[in-house]
């Protein structure tokens, strides 16, 4: 049986009725801007209604609309100005054709090519900064705090502008999201699209609040409700936010009202969970019409111009299936590409499974690990001895060298590392003036201020996230997770966007992030202060894992590791934080990849 719906006031701001009547002053645009807007609301009409047909045929896979909500999308992103950050979910197409994302991109993508396949094959040159489509929902939001965080902190002008769903409002990333940008008075815009339901979910069992826009009062920012099928007032509002972030005022959280006319996917059916009765009231508030009428009114739009857009539309969305269907086919071995740097003996011996298997031989013929021809290839076939009684090779003499034990290394190895790159940021909770639970950080607070070394609210899933943002703008982030069996919280950011995101852009965005964590017993701590959860890391593609045994090798990997272009996760012994002291050059560093066995060791194996 159907959910009954509950139609949303239309307490809101609005520049246009559904008619196109004025019944606000419209923002100050000109006719080629507004008919911007509507020639990139008729594109998007038309790429959709192909992109239908081309899944009903079996061309690609299932596809979201945007049908009746364009208006929430476009307007809100052209409020944007180059050099500006995007971070949309699956719904924003529009939002993307307005800053020129070519059509053949958004038709490939969904045709499962690889994003190295859609780079070669399709240019594209986007003035505001656009992530991939979040799938994940919420995550994006994290994400974009982190980035708009680092403007917050670098004195920067660019704004970063992140999209949710009224559903997933209810995920904890967008709790996490606008505290961590109001807090730290991030330069954030973040619309909810508030099309009323999250598949078969209606939004009064998403929340018991009268509207999504009164959230932005428990975070101390404004919160502005706005009719999403009006783009002059999506725009209008949208912009004012924008510039509000750009002077350094902090975040806004903009709820546009809209309806979702589509089912929610192509493997949906809404008919099974709502009637057409609301369907029909929104039908005769579409966003594409609505301006149509206030163009025609206007003198802006007439016959002749419709027919023009609308062949234009068409043309580019046909030459766009034209050049897709040129594309050969993805190289299966892309699916190893982008997942870190440099390449692992796992990553070539499956290399060799799938060239043994696309030649027709067998691929699982290799049980000792020596390849699949009988060569050696193994983590010890690159190791090399390392018998000196300092780190990094007896010096010359004379040659200044330290001595400490390991937290004492990783202290050390943490100033060197922010003194040499100014990129380099802390961020944790407690880590800031009492310097960590461990005195990891002792001192550095005093010496690098509160934007280097960040206390953060008490949320490793917001610690994580802000982080992955962070990086992507290119700081080198330093994220602590107070104790290892702590970072359970922060898996869904750890899954989501630090070890894919390399991936899933074609190597386009960089992650290079260091996740510190004390792990272990030893010293009788309570349940979840002594976890060993390093086989959960170990196992997934697109991260270094790191665990030092003394201190000089905490000293050496925890610079390489800071300097590392991929991100990593760096295991403390906390067991051994304060047992035994080494010494090592100043300036010490030690290879992720290549393996330095110690002279005891060596005997061992």
């Amino acid at each position: 049986m159907p959910w009954t719906e509950h139609r949303p006031s239309e307490n809101f701001y609005r520049v246009l009725e559904p008619d196109g009547s004025i019944v606000s002053e419209p923002p100050d645009l000109d006719a080629d801007e507004l008919l911007s807007f509507y020639r990139t609301l008729r594109l998007t009409r038309v790429l959709e209604e192909k992109m239908l047909k081309m899944q009903h045929r079996g061309e690609l896979s299932l596809i979201t609309h945007s049908l009746g909500e364009e208006a929430t999308p476009l307007g809100s992103a052209a409020a944007l100005e180059p050099g500006d950050w995007c971070f949309p979910y699956y719904r924003q197409k529009p939002a993307r054709l307005y800053w020129d994302e070519p059509p053949a991109g958004i038709i490939a993508g969904r045709m499962g090519f690889e994003p190295e396949t859609v780079g070669e094959y399709i240019d594209s040159d986007m003035p505001v900064n656009f992530t991939t489509n979040y799938t994940p929902l919420g995550v994006n939001v994290t994400n974009a705090a982190g980035s708009a965080i680092v403007d917050a902190f670098t004195d920067g002008d660019a704004v970063s502008l992140a999209y949710i769903g009224d559903g997933a409002t209810s995920e904890g990333d967008f709790h996490e999201a606008l505290n961590f940008a109001s807090v730290f008075d991030a330069p954030l815009v973040t619309v909810c699209q508030n099309n009323q339901w999250a598949i078969s979910v209606p939004i009064q069992r998403q929340t018991a609040s009268e509207t999504f826009a009164q959230k932005a009062d428990a975070y101390g920012m404004p919160g502005e409700r706005i009719d999403g099928n009006d783009v002059l007032a999506v725009y209008e509002k949208s912009r004012e936010a924008v510039e509000r972030a750009r002077a350094g005022e902090g975040p806004t959280l903009i709820e546009c009202v809209t309806y979702r006319m589509a089912d929610h996917n192509t493997s949906d059916a809404a008919t099974v969970y709502r009637d057409d009765t609301e369907r029909e009231y929104w039908a005769n508030r579409d966003p594409l019409d609505r301006l149509e009428a206030y163009l025609e009114e206007q003198d802006i739009l007439d016959d002749e111009r419709k027919a023009e857009i609308r062949d234009d539309a068409r043309a580019s969305v046909e030459a766009a299936v034209d050049t897709v269907e040129r594309i050969p086919k993805s190289d299966p071995s892309l699916m190893f590409e982008h997942h870190l740097h440099e390449s692992s003996w796992k990553e070539r011996h499956q290399r060799a499974e799938l060239a043994a298997e696309l030649a027709g031989e067998n691929p699982f013929g290799d049980f000792t690990g020596d390849g699949l021809d009988g060569s050696t290839d193994s983590l010890a076939a690159n190791s090399s001895g390392s018998s000196g009684s300092v780190a990094g090779g007896d010096p010359p003499s004379g040659t200044e060298t330290e001595e400490t034990n390991l937290i004492g290394a990783i202290n050390r190895t943490l100033r060197q590392e922010m003194i040499h790159d100014e990129r380099v940021r802390l961020l944790g909770y407690d880590i800031g003036e009492i310097g960590g639970v461990f005195r990891a950080t002792e001192s550095l607070f005093d010496e690098f201020g509160p934007k280097r070394v960040i206390d953060t609210p008490l949320s490793e899933n917001g610690i994580l996230g802000t982080a992955v943002g962070m990086a992507m703008r290119g700081e080198r982030v330093v994220p602590e997770i107070q104790f290892m069996g702590f970072l359970y919280p922060a898996f869904g950011q750890f899954m989501y966007t630090l070890v894919k995101t390399y991936d899933r852009t074609g190597g386009s965005l960089e992650v290079p992030l260091t996740v510190r964590v004390p792990y272990g017993g030893g010293i009788k701590a309570s349940e979840y202060h002594s976890e060993s959860t390093e086989t959960y890391l170990v196992h997934t593609p697109g991260v270094k894992v790191v665990c030092p045994s003394t201190p000089a090798e905490a000293k050496g990997l925890l610079a390489s590791s800071v300097r590392d272009p991929d991100p990593v996760v760096f295991m403390e012994p906390k067991k051994i934080y304060r047992e035994g002291k080494n010494q090592f050059r100043p300036n010490h560093t030690r290879s992720l990849t290549r393996r330095e066995l110690s002279a005891r060791a060596a005997t061992l194996r």
